[in-house]
This record gives C-alpha cells, sequence and structure tokens, in this order.
C-alpha cells in the first residue's frame, strides 16, 4: 500500500516546489470504486490523476480482493486521464477532465 510522495524544499531561486508525480495503490474487499476511491484521497492536494486502473483478485478459498493504482501528477503540464473516473472529485479548477 503505497503513500504519497512528500514535496522537497524548493531550490534557492525557484518559482515553487518542484512539481512531483507519484502512485497509490490499495485494495478494497467491497469494490473497485472503494478501493479508487480510497487511493485518490491519498493523492496530494491539486494533483491530477494521470492514469489508473483496478483489477479483481481471487484467491482459491478467500473472499474477492479488489485492487487498484492511481498515478498523479502536480506538474503544470499533466494530463489526465481520458478513462471515466466516476468516484473522484473534480479537478481543482472544477473543469471536467
Amino acid at each position: 500500500m503505497g503513500l504519497p510522495l512528500q514535496a522537497a524544499a524548493a531550490p534557492a531561486g525557484s518559482s515553487g516546489p518542484a512539481p512531483l508525480a507519484g502512485e497509490v495503490e490499495l485494495s478494497s474487499r467491497i469494490s473497485p470504486v472503494d478501493a479508487c476511491s480510497r487511493a485518490q484521497g491519498q493523492r496530494p492536494a491539486g494533483a491530477v490523476v494521470s492514469d489508473m486502473g483496478y483489477e479483481r483478485r481471487v484467491e482459491p478459498g478467500e473472499p474477492r480482493l479488489f485492487h487498484c493504482r492511481v498515478s498523479w501528477s502536480t506538474a503544470a503540464d499533466a494530463q489526465p486521464t481520458r478513462r471515466p473516473i466516476l468516484f473522484g472529485a473534480l479537478p481543482v479548477d472544477g473543469s471536467e477532465p
């Protein structure tokens, strides 16, 4: 289970923090919506979801498990995924991806 990266101090003379990118992976026994919603919640404020995917894992004799991976970026030119994400908040500017 991943946690988002922490921002490092900006180099002297820079206009702000350097863009970050990362990946969060979470699992849920409830649903893929639950797994991906919680994974998206772990990304930093203002980060754009650039890719996501989930899979259903089934082990003999074990309950089902949904595993979700969310890739994110804080870069100004980050491109949002074009896959429908029905379980996340809109981007910070409020526009649809």
